[in-house]
């Protein structure tokens, strides 16, 4: 079975597209019916120094913000770094690092499809009816996986 996401056809052609509308609708007035599972993540990277800006999904839950990815930008998050965020309609900043032990990956992925149980086909992990992820294809998408786990900045007051 190939792995879609990471054909050429559509790293370099369709998820830059999909990105751009993504981010585009996300920052819109008609952000919500996306909003609660999806927001855009800006920073800086490391190396390059280059602002960079696009869609993830989320969760969140008492330690912040979970997002997952198998791309290379999690390596910016080595270190904890400071992010901006496009989240429910609202500007946010945050601080954000990659965890990759696969136990805690494994734990707050099965946390975060049962609230998004519709990237369980991104993940490659089946979703049962009881809406809990199946324990073989969690242990195993989460050795591939890096979580990024972001802790927002309190709101301050004027």
């Amino acid at each position: 079975m190939t792995d879609w996401q990471s054909t050429r056809v559509w790293r370099s052609l369709l998820l830059p597209a999909a990105n751009r509308l993504m981010r585009a609708w996300l920052r819109s007035r008609w952000h919500r019916p996306v909003s609660s599972s999806m927001m855009v993540l800006t920073y800086r990277g490391v190396r390059s120094g280059e602002v960079y800006s696009f869609p993830v999904g989320y969760a969140e839950d008492e330690e912040g913000l979970a997002t997952f990815t198998r791309f290379p930008w999690w390596k910016n998050f080595r270190e904890r770094r400071p992010v901006s965020l496009r989240l429910r309609g609202r500007e946010a900043r945050g601080t954000a690092v990659a965890v990759r032990d696969p136990e805690v990956v494994a734990q707050r992925l099965a946390d975060y499809l049962r609230r998004n149980p519709h990237d369980g086909r991104f993940f490659g992990v089946r979703i049962g009816p009881d809406g809990r992820a199946d324990g073989e294809d969690l242990a195993r998408a989460a050795d591939s996986l890096v979580m990024i786990r972001t802790q927002l900045e309190e709101a301050r007051t004027p």
